[in-house]
């Protein structure tokens, strides 16, 4: 009775050290899932848009440097949350996120920068380059594959993402779509037509300060896929503050494809800087039934 009693002590203190350094886990990335940023979270980051947290469930982006060919304002709103259960069942037990993305992007700054210095010859400096808004719509769903346990953090949020992509043209237009396969997505939608794409990412943890992501999409010019493109990047993000405030992100992104009836093939690196602010107080509510959720960040 005495060495039962003392094994099950030891189990049991086992799992209460891997449950204490749980607090200490980084929490996942948001920016390619379903879940949107905590209400009056702030990051700020060097190449990628800007995100600020709104409420519960929606998520506020820009980026000032319109040169840039990421979006220049967007918005990202979660209209279902399943939280996770005790269930052992493969959906209820691990929560789902279902939330739509709306951006909006002008790529004239940054087409008439390329053109003005001439860089690689990619626009001929004859060419007169219209207004244009491009837009874009993307519907997303995330959830765990491994929930968490009293002894292992949660693990693995897969997030499946269906969009489109369309612009409108103003004023007189001699442009010619670059013939290039680095700016696929931002000249092929100026050939009145639009881009629609799918794909997976997964966000996992590899240890308590550095996380993965990775993901694969497919990306065609309208239903005839007349040019098609599939991508894949993958990257870590560490966190280098003591108080979780400076993430490194560094990794790459493959691409291949046809562009005007010619494939294409293309590996450039990934790399950016985050800064994360986040209000000060202790959180209420992050522990739903005893099981937490890998979302919402935990009180330093």
């Amino acid at each position: 009775m005495v060495e039962k009693y003392s094994i099950r002590t030891i189990i049991t203190s086992i799992c209460l050290a891997f449950s204490v350094g749980l607090s200490a886990q980084m929490p996942f990335q948001t920016r390619e899932t379903a879940k949107t940023l905590p209400h009056k979270h702030f990051e700020i980051s060097v190449i990628q848009p800007t995100r600020y947290g709104v409420g519960k469930k929606t998520e506020l982006m820009a980026n000032p440097f319109i040169i840039w060919k990421h979006p220049n304002l967007g918005v990202k709103h979660l209209w279902y949350h399943k939280k996770p259960a005790k269930s052992d069942k493969f959906l209820s037990s691990r929560g789902i996120y279902f939330s739509t993305l709306h951006t909006a992007n002008y790529p004239t700054m940054s087409l008439k920068f390329i053109q003005n210095r001439n860089i690689r010859n990619y626009i001929p400096a004859y060419s007169e380059i219209p207004q244009i808004i491009a837009l874009k719509n993307e519907l997303r769903i995330s959830t765990l594959l491994k929930r968490s346990t009293s002894c292992e953090p949660s693990n693995f949020v897969i997030t499946y993402r269906l969009g489109i992509q369309n612009a409108f043209e103003f004023g007189n237009n001699t442009f010619v779509p670059i013939n290039q396969y680095i700016l696929y997505r931002e000249t092929e939608i100026y050939k009145d037509t639009f881009i629609w794409y799918t794909g997976f990412d997964i966000d996992g943890r590899i240890t308590n300060k550095i996380n993965f992501i990775a993901d694969l999409d497919f990306y065609a010019a309208n239903f005839k896929v007349n040019d098609w493109s599939v991508e894949h990047k993958a990257f870590i993000y560490w966190n280098a503050g003591r108080k979780k405030r400076l993430l490194f992100d560094l990794g790459y992104k493959v691409a291949i494809g046809s562009l005007n009836n010619k494939l294409r093939f293309f590996i450039f690196p990934v790399f950016d800087v985050l800064f994360l602010f986040k209000p000060g107080g202790r959180q209420k509510g992050l522990f739903e039934n005893g099981v937490y959720d890998p979302y919402e960040d935990r009180p330093d």
